[in-house]
């Protein structure tokens, strides 16, 4: 049966029901059957359609470390829905002539869990895939939004220097292409490096780096670096920090050694202490971890949706939850102002045109403010704060890019947030 459904698979790449991981019984029985069986060791765990079982299982496959709930009782999230309404909404995707509804965008960009918020009230929340409401999903680079969110926060309390060179705190760094950066511009991603992120192409830089981090055993004649931190030490410039964005990932793994460094602790704890901890979180969230325990933050964070809609609203309301101030509102008023545009501009996102990028997050500058966490197949966390509206989603696209899935997205968003300001309140 799933050797029948992998070749329609091949046919039919872009169903989404069609490569549902629970369709193909990945993983299913004790033990599952070898075609049925997904491994860490042989690197198919994260080909399609496998990854859309992996999303939601790193935990079983590979070593993490936990960033704790705490002790409380979860938050409630109450409950208006409009599900109805809002499967109904449609939008024309960029570059279409025929509209296209929100429930057919659903599948449309394999979506595994998705959640609206307005005013602080669920109105819209489904699941697919390997998801349900109480599973964890990989967040990809959204992880990258949480860590920048950590160093504003670090920032604006005066434990963080955004102007000191990153050799301030890791002198380790020196001889690398962070010795002539300083922390704004990890921060912001106008560091400048030599390295290759294109997932398409085999001997990129990025894979590489995850060689490095890989917790599995290096072979005997292994002579690279065999952890994050000393990969980082590795990297070259490209040309002279400061001057144009370039998306790296690289970067929030030295923003994550940076913050650690400045803060005494490890960024895992870190976020638990300062956030995840104290707004009622449902779920512990996890990093994947290299083979000394350091987390990938760079985009190695799993947590459930309903706990990152959590984090989206304490965005929206500017760090406050339940009349505490938990964050800075500087700090979230930092990055949602967003960075240099015309850095942003240099690396031709023409989808995102006007755009720019500021502590690690995504900045519409569109007439709603909107800005947002973006990760590959599909992650995101949307705040728009005309309209008073979070959107998480969670998804296990085949094409990693954002630039596959932004024009069945964006517009929805945009859609939903006109609708939800325009309807009665229920």
């Amino acid at each position: 049966m799933i050797a029948a459904l992998l070749v329609s698979l091949a046919a039919l790449h872009t169903q989404a029901p069609v490569s549902d991981p629970q369709t193909l019984g990945w993983m299913d029985g004790f033990p599952p059957p070898e075609e049925r069986t997904i491994r860490y060791p042989d690197g198919g765990f994260f080909d399609f359609p496998q990854l859309r079982w992996t999303v939601c299982h790193f935990d079983q496959l590979m070593p993490t470390r936990r960033t704790a709930r705490g002790l409380g009782a979860p938050a409630p999230l109450p409950v208006s829905l409009r599900q109805d309404d809002i499967d109904a909404i449609e939008f024309t995707p960029m570059g279409a002539d025929a509209p296209m509804s929100w429930r057919q965008s659903f599948d449309a960009n394999y979506t595994d869990g998705i959640i609206v918020l307005h005013h602080g009230r669920v109105v819209y929340e489904r699941y697919a895939g390997c998801l349900d409401e109480g599973g964890r999903h990989a967040a990809m680079s959204v992880t990258k939004s949480m860590v920048g969110l950590l160093a504003e926060v670090l920032v604006a309390e005066g434990v963080l220097d955004d102007s000191a060179p990153v050799t301030d705190y890791v002198p380790e760094l020196a001889e690398s292409a962070f010795g002539n950066a300083t922390v704004r511009q990890v921060m912001d991603m106008t560091t400048s490096l030599d390295f290759n992120e294109d997932y398409s192409d085999p001997n990129a830089d990025i894979f590489a780096h995850g060689a490095a981090g890989s917790a599995l055993p290096k072979p005997a004649d292994f002579e690279g670096p065999r952890t994050y931190y000393e990969f980082l030490q590795t990297v070259e410039p490209l040309g002279e920090p400061g001057v144009d964005f370039s998306y790296k990932t690289v970067n929030t793994d030295a923003l994550g050694w940076i913050i650690s460094r400045a803060s005494g602790v490890a960024l895992p704890d870190l976020l638990s202490e300062r956030i995840w901890s104290r707004i009622g979180m449902d779920q512990d969230a996890y990093f994947t971890v290299d083979s000394i325990g350091t987390p990938f933050t760079g985009g190695g964070m799993s947590a459930s949706l309903r706990d990152f809609a959590r984090l989206g609203q304490l965005m929206l309301d500017e760090g406050r939850h339940e009349g505490e101030q938990i964050i800075p509102t500087a700090a979230v008023r930092s990055l949602a102002g967003g960075g240099d545009r015309t850095a942003f501009e240099a690396a031709g996102y023409t989808a995102l045109e006007g755009w720019s990028y500021r502590g690690m997050w995504w900045v519409t500058h569109n007439a709603h403010g909107a800005y947002m966490a973006r990760g590959v197949h599909g992650q995101a966390i949307y705040v728009d704060p005309t309209a008073q509206m979070v959107i998480v989603r969670f998804a296990s696209h085949p094409n990693p890019f954002n630039a596959a899935i932004d024009p069945t997205s964006l517009p929805a968003y945009q859609a939903v947030a006109e609708y939800l300001m325009a309807a009665p309140e229920p």
